[in-house]
C-alpha cells in the first residue's frame, strides 16, 4: 500500500468500497490499484504487483505472503 500515486508506475484509479485503516484509527477508501519496480542494493530489480493506493495513508506498507 502506499499513499503517494507518484510511486506508482501503473495506476488504474477505481471507484472501491475498500476502506483501509489507519494508524490514527481513521479509515480511507482505496482509490486505486497499480504495479511498479524497486532497485535492491545488488542491483537486481523486484516488480511489485497489485499495490493498493490509499491516499491517506503517510507510510508505505509492503507484506509478503509465503503459501
Amino acid at each position: 500500500m502506499t499513499g503517494g500515486s507518484g510511486k506508482i508506475h501503473t495506476l488504474l484509479k477505481e471507484q472501491s468500497s475498500h476502506a483501509m485503516e489507519l494508524g490514527d484509527n481513521n479509515s480511507d477508501v482505496v482509490k486505486g490499484l497499480g504495479s511498479t519496480s524497486l532497485k535492491l542494493e545488488n542491483g537486481a530489480k523486484l516488480h511489485l504487483d497489485n499495490i493498493f493506493y490509499v491516499p491517506g495513508l503517510k507510510k508505505n506498507s509492503l507484506s509478503i505472503f509465503y503459501l
